[in-house]
């Protein structure tokens, strides 16, 4: 919770948060109706913030909620991860960048098959070639 509260700086409520053990998970259950209404009671009264800081607060933790949807459903589309763990954005970020790293590498490793297999028949057809003028030869 503190790391997502300073990445989106709002560093001054990691104690506020951090007392009340308040997590990401807690804030992703509420619809963002849910959230601005016990936010602004909360910001107002716990926080003394401004409307403007609250509303930046709300589309955080819409974020927050979409990021966590998009990596829940591509780990159940990957099936990676077994249902039940729960993977901070983060780590979420580093699977999604080594997936695509390895399907660069599958491409750049079928790339190089191809490559061989061309080569592999140009030799095929050079050493045919080379067998004809030689027979060719002999035989006058």
């Amino acid at each position: 919770m503190e790391n997502w509260l300073a990445e989106n700086r709002f560093s001054s409520l990691i104690p506020v948060f951090t007392d009340r053990n308040i997590t990401e998970e807690e804030l992703c259950e509420f619809d963002p109706t849910e959230l601005k209404e016990v936010f602004f009671l909360f910001a107002e009264r716990d926080l003394e913030l401004d409307k403007e800081t609250v509303v930046k607060f709300v589309r955080a933790v819409e974020e927050l909620k979409r990021e966590r949807k998009e990596a829940r459903q591509w780990i159940e589309k990957r099936g990676d991860v077994p249902k039940g763990h729960l993977l901070s954005p983060q780590e979420q970020s580093l699977i999604k960048k080594l997936d695509e790293e390895l399907q660069q590498a599958n491409e750049l490793i079928g790339s190089i098959r191809t490559k061989l297999e061309q080569w592999e028949n140009e030799m095929k057809d050079e050493k045919s070639a080379e067998n004809d003028s030689f027979c060719c030869f002999f035989f006058f």
